[in-house]
């Protein structure tokens, strides 16, 4: 296994010059001050709802046996 890698700053790609921000939950980069996180630049990034819960829904239905109808996903991801 190799070394351990940090977050890599979208904005100026540096890697390992980061503080992690707890109230906001978010990374800010050392040498551009620019603020981010890790859905950052993904498929995830600018939705409101937590990662676990589209993370769960995947998980649902992927194991689901039949079709899954959107009010029974709602319904067990209870949102």
């Amino acid at each position: 296994m190799g070394p351990r890698r940090g977050p890599v700053c979208p904005n100026c790609g540096v890697v390992d010059e980061h503080w992690f921000l707890r109230s906001r939950q978010q990374w800010r980069c050392r040498a551009c001050g620019h603020t981010f996180s890790v859905t950052s630049g993904t498929l995830f990034a600018h939705h409101k709802l937590p990662l676990q819960v589209y993370l769960g829904a995947v998980v649902i239905y992927s194991n689901a046996d039949k079709m899954l109808s959107a009010l029974q996903l709602s319904r067990d991801l209870d949102v």
